[in-house]
């Protein structure tokens, strides 16, 4: 079959390259963010989640095995939500460039995809990734927060306590400011998590300062001349791949002046449309691949997270 082709088998192909980009974003690795299916979302415009924010114990010991149960504990929770979102990228494609790409020396053609259209269409994904991840990156910054009102729903943080752990520095960061947001997320007050629950989410800038703090901390044989027979790595930063016992992941779609502090379990993405792609008939001699994604990012726990925010770059 000669010429440039349109068929279902096509179209799928071509979603599979869209995906593998869009699956390089950390928030599609479910150790951190879990995901959630069209079929696990619901329906309407809305993700809609409850909080319990607070509970009455009204058990206690048994002193004889007679003890009759005690009273149900009791607990109130309040409803958020975030309005649904959509993103969308859209590649063009021009027939004439694509059939003069397929053609061989030998003048016969190719089936299979030209790295022209590849190309256009690995392009249109890396923007619908990006689209997606600033989306994420700007709800994540509203709701793991100390002040204001939480979600679309605008829950009054204080009245529910659904305050995030913040320090606003407004400089350079310091280690004093990274160990007092992970103790505080470690205490009572936030969760009583473990090292091991958390994770830090920050950009490659912050990273590289937390490297220049943390570099002569302790010896790595990697950076001490007097290890026998090993090379001295030049940077500061390969060996801070954790804080406290709690992994660092870098993501450059994080504002330069913001650190996360995460609790694995309560950040969740809900794919409530499909990854998706169409073509779209403009003219005789060119078409476009629309490419497009129902997604939010939802923090069910705020209180049990934290953020540095006024970091200096």
């Amino acid at each position: 079959m000669a010429g440039y082709q349109d068929t279902n088998f096509r179209r799928n192909a071509l979603l599979k390259i869209v995906e593998n980009v869009i699956d390089r974003s950390i928030f599609r690795n479910e150790d951190y963010f879990p995901t959630y299916s069209p079929e696990q979302s619901p329906g309407g415009d809305r993700i809609t989640w409850a909080i319990d924010y607070s509970t009455t114990d009204n058990g206690g010991f048994m002193s004889a095995f007679t003890d009759t149960y005690p009273a149900a504990d009791t607990m109130a929770s309040v409803n958020a939500y975030q309005t649904k979102d959509y993103a969308q990228a859209t590649a063009q494609i021009f027939n004439i460039l694509v059939n003069q790409v397929e053609r061989n020396f030998d003048g016969k053609t190719t089936e299979g995809f030209t790295s022209y259209e590849t190309k256009a269409i690995e392009n249109a994904a890396l923007n619908l990734k990006e689209n997606l991840s600033g989306r994420f990156i700007t709800d994540l910054t509203a709701m793991i927060d100390s002040g204001g009102n939480f979600s679309d729903a605008a829950i009054s943080r204080a009245t529910y306590g659904l305050a995030s752990y913040e320090q606003a520095i407004a400089g350079a960061l310091t280690l004093v400011a990274m160990e007092n947001c992970q103790e505080a997320l470690l205490s009572a007050d936030y969760g009583n998590a473990m090292p091991q629950d958390l994770f830090w989410l920050m950009s490659g800038n912050q990273h590289t300062n937390l490297g220049r703090l943390t570099s002569g901390i302790a010896y790595s044989e990697f950076n001490a001349s007097s290890a026998p027979g090993s090379l001295i790595d030049g940077d500061k930063t390969h060996r801070n791949r954790s804080f406290g016992g709690s992994e660092i992941i870098i993501d450059n779609a994080v504002g330069t002046g913001d650190i996360f502090l995460i609790r694995k379990g309560t950040i969740g993405v809900y794919n409530h449309q499909a990854l998706g792609i169409e073509k779209i008939e403009v003219a005789a001699q060119q078409k476009m691949w629309g490419l497009s994604q129902g997604s939010n990012l939802v923090v069910t726990n705020p209180h049990w997270n934290g953020k540095l925010s006024g970091v200096t770059a």
